[in-house]
């Protein structure tokens, strides 16, 4: 992954669910963090990243009961000291907080039976010409070869060390495991997403408001996708209760 630094995204919209620092940015609803992802993505995760209010002095009661006096700088501290062990550096304040807005969100756009296949992790931000200095940063700073390209007006970097892909789709800064999944979030930010999806429309509006993190997950992509590799008691279990797993979300 581009400077081995490129986890910060992929922890930064899971872990720092709960760091609760920084200040509160233009907050991207659940139909913006969606609409990069694949209309057919079975899973799809928003969480909040940049707690505030009620919510963030929720999340620091919580860390309390576990002995953390300040979550968000243990998080951050775990990200720079990771990065220094791969030989990098990262001051997570000046890089990534500024442009960092209060939600991201991750999904995967597959699933083989056993395992989800193709994530892509959607930050979007709050300074474009801030998060595009992020990303040649990373670009510039990578110890592994770096290809450029471009799909549909859109520029993007590849790692030559694991085939990971970044770059800007509008005003998200968006992490990829592969070419292909860039451009599924490419193609569904122009057009067909999973935003658009009636299913994921009426499941996610049924969230309660103000939570750390949504998961959506569309059983019947998964069936499907899983060509019979489900557990067939997981599926009777389903019908049982009166749920057809081809059509529940």
């Amino acid at each position: 992954m581009i400077n081995v630094r490129f986890p910060i995204p992929v922890l930064a919209s899971l872990a720092l669910a709960v760091a609760g620092c920084g200040d509160e940015g233009g907050s991207s609803s659940s139909s913006d963090l969606a609409s990069l992802a694949p209309p057919r993505a079975p899973l799809f995760v928003e969480a909040t990243i940049q707690p505030q209010g009620k919510l963030k002095s929720d999340v620091e009661a919580v860390a309390s009961t576990l002995g953390v006096d300040d979550l968000g700088e243990l998080i951050v501290s775990e990200l720079e000291s990771s990065a220094e062990d791969e030989g990098e550096s990262l001051d997570f304040a000046k890089e990534v907080e500024p442009w960092l807005d209060e939600k991201g969100a991750v999904f995967v756009e597959g699933f083989d039976g056993e395992d989800f296949t193709g994530y892509g992790v959607v930050l979007p931000s709050t300074d474009k010409a801030a998060t595009e200095a992020f990303i040649d940063d990373q670009v510039e700073s990578n110890n592994d070869p770096v290809q450029k390209g471009s799909y549909e007006g859109v520029d993007y970097w590849v790692d030559g060390g694991d085939d990971t892909v970044i770059g800007l789709v509008g005003d998200s800064l968006l992490t990829a495991e592969s070419t292909k999944v860039f451009k599924q979030a490419v193609d569904a930010s122009e057009g067909d997403s999973l935003a658009d999806q009636s299913e994921f429309e009426d499941t996610i509006s049924a969230a309660v408001e103000g939570s750390l993190a949504d998961l959506y997950v569309d059983v019947g992509t998964l069936v499907e996708q899983g060509e019979g590799e489900i557990d067939p008691q997981a599926l009777q279990a389903l019908r049982g209760t009166g749920v057809d797993p081809t059509e529940a979300t």
